[in-house]
């Protein structure tokens, strides 16, 4: 609609026109019923960023920790490395990933004991996936005489790329018409949704 008949019925900011958008409905003499499925998948459209393991972290806390003794503390280099070893695990809190003593988690040469890692830290491939996407959807439309309908029913399934960040959702949709007199149409239009 454009120009005075918009403006009639939708006021001044209907000047440069208005569009109107009408529901689905179905056809008199012309009943159809379709069915469509679509699936996909869901990734991660940019990579995740380097994450450090446990070796690298202890290392690179161990590092902190002697580059601090040497530069803050003004310690001999010995010292400085015994320091680091001896109050690695106590300064990250206490946590040992290692079957070692916590003085032997990192060296005083700076390098991680080959011993025994005691947990698996890729927690980043343990939460999440590849997702599949499901949408089907039926629907039902035609109508006889003076009187039609549309009816619908969807229902989609999407399992996020994160473990147990799925989402369900059904809908149900229904838009019905009947003339009943020359001057009376009555109608119906409904949707449901649960998700």
């Amino acid at each position: 609609m454009k120009d005075a008949s918009a403006t009639a019925l939708y006021g001044s900011r209907a000047a440069n026109g208005v569009i109107v958008i009408t529901t689905k409905k179905g056809r008199t003499n012309e009943n159809q019923i379709s069915f469509s499925a679509n699936t996909g998948i869901n990734v991660r459209g940019i990579p995740e960023y380097y994450r450090v393991n446990v070796p690298d972290y202890y290392s690179l806390a161990w590092d902190n920790i002697y580059n601090s003794q040497l530069v803050v503390g003004g310690v001999a280099d010995a010292v400085a490395r015994q320091y680091a070893s001896d109050n690695l695990i106590n300064l990250l809190g206490g946590y040992n990933a290692y079957n070692v003593a916590d003085n032997l988690v990192v060296g005083t040469d700076g390098k991680i004991n080959s011993g025994n890692l005691l947990w698996n830290d890729n927690w980043f491939d343990e939460m999440h996936r590849v997702g599949v996407r499901q949408d089907y959807t039926l629907t039902a439309s035609g109508g006889k005489d003076k009187s039609t309908y549309y009816i619908s029913g969807n229902y989609l399934k999407d399992d996020g790329i994160v473990k147990a960040s799925n989402y369900d959702r059904f809908t149900v949709r229904l838009n019905a018409e009947t003339q009943t007199r020359s001057w009376l149409k009555v109608g119906v239009n409904t949707s449901v949704s649960t998700s």
